[in-house]
């Protein structure tokens, strides 16, 4: 079996770190070269990340691993000594007040605020101040309000908890906690406080740009619980989007990704690209014979015609035309492809009759990719594939071998 999933996440991710803000890139390296909406944008991703999740479910479950810690301030009064008795201090502090009666001394208290606590406070307070401001930088799409409800309403749990609850209310968070909290947090034999380090040193990692920490993040929340096979369709959609903007030199703008959306996922010079969306262009032709009967026995049977789509359509708004389909067939194993190819050709043939209105058949077909994941590199190799639909494996996408669908780009027939 190919291990394909991994390969999926990152060239679906680095894409869309160069695309997803407005066609602005993030570059990485410099922590200067994130800019302020960029790095709030990944903050937003930190509040809902894993870490963050884990840190709050065992605060929630295990709230008696909070201990408050022993520290000691420094205090100067009259009468009771409630501490250690700094001498030097104590007597230049009678000579220069004149009253012999006051006393410098370290008070011992007991407090949620500092140490590995201020770390633990430090890290719940700013991802509630993260989200609270939420709605501001992120389109509501239900994928994201979902999850953002439910780690929210958790946080606020938090904060209503006895004691460190208070202390995690109190916290500034333009007040990081001290190196030394930092490292009394990472060495707690309490899990609690190792996990409130874990997810601060994630944020640290994100803000100073460290690229493998925020492609790990970015796989598991600007991506999401995609199945694999989805994951495919998407790269094959991103690609096609990048590649015909590129041919085309327009500029490549993501809108947010929505499976199955109505909406287009990109957009570049008068196009826009469309993901499991049969596009506003659609028309049902009459159907053939076959489907006829089809929809005549369904009829029978009270069930409603299917409604499958296209998995990647390029629609030219201006010119009201459909300028490529994509059809992508994903298989884990190295069995058989050419089962892939068949049903994908099959649906491609199916799909562009959905555009004949504003498109001539064969010319649409021409201009489409067949996209199976494990498509032999040389399968395709002594086949005159010049009136057909362009064949892509899963290697072709994930190293932008497209050269040969550009091609038919180049030059408008």
């Amino acid at each position: 079996m190919m291990v394909v999933e991994p390969a999926l996440d990152e060239h679906i991710v680095r894409m869309l770190i160069r695309y997803f803000r407005q066609g602005n890139g993030v570059r990485f390296g410099q922590s200067d070269s994130l800019i302020s909406e960029d790095l709030e944008y990944l903050r937003i991703q930190w509040a809902i990340s894993g870490e963050l999740e884990n840190l709050v479910n065992h605060l929630l479950h295990n709230r008696h691993e909070a201990q408050a810690s022993q520290e000691f301030d420094l205090q100067c009064s009259s009468g009771f000594v409630r501490g250690r008795l700094l001498t030097n201090a104590t007597v230049i502090e009678r000579r220069v007040s004149g009253d012999r009666s006051r006393s410098v001394y370290y008070e011992p208290k007991k407090s949620f605020a500092e140490g590995p606590n201020h770390v633990l406070g430090w890290v719940i307070q700013m991802s509630r101040h993260v989200l609270r401001r939420y709605k501001n930088l992120l389109d509501q799409s239900k994928g994201y309000n979902a999850r953002v409800s439910a780690i929210s309403d958790r946080l606020e749990s938090c904060a209503r908890l006895s004691g460190i609850g208070e202390a995690i209310e109190q916290t500034n968070v333009r007040s990081r906690p001290s190196k030394k909290a930092v490292v009394q947090a990472g060495k707690s034999r309490r899990m609690l406080y190792r996990r409130a380090y874990d997810a601060f040193l994630l944020l640290c990692k994100i803000e100073s740009g460290d690229e493998q920490t925020v492609m790990r993040l970015l796989n598991h929340s600007l991506v999401g619980p995609l199945e694999e096979w989805q994951k495919f369709e998407l790269l094959l959609a991103l690609r096609m989007a990048e590649t015909l903007s590129k041919t085309l030199k327009t500029k490549l703008t993501l809108h947010p990704i929505e499976y199955g959306s109505s909406r287009p996922i990109a957009s570049f010079g008068d196009c826009d690209v469309y993901w499991q969306s049969r596009s506003p262009l659609q028309s049902f032709p009459e159907p053939e014979p076959s489907e006829r009967i089809v929809n005549e026995i369904l009829m029978h049977f009270k069930i409603g015609v299917g409604s499958d789509r296209p998995d990647v359509v390029v629609v030219d708004r201006v010119k009201q035309s459909v300028l490529a389909l994509g059809e992508a067939k994903f298989f884990g194993g190295v069995g058989s492809w050419t089962e892939g190819v068949r049903a994908a050709v099959e649906q491609l043939v199916r799909y562009s009759r959905l555009y004949s209105h504003c498109n001539e058949q064969g010319a649409l077909l021409r201009k489409s990719i067949i996209a199976v994941s494990n498509l032999p590199g040389d399968a395709m190799a002594s086949v005159d594939c010049s009136q057909t639909p362009v064949p892509l494996s899963l290697l072709d996408l994930q190293n932008d071998n497209m050269l040969k669908w550009a091609e038919r780009f180049s030059t408008e027939d």
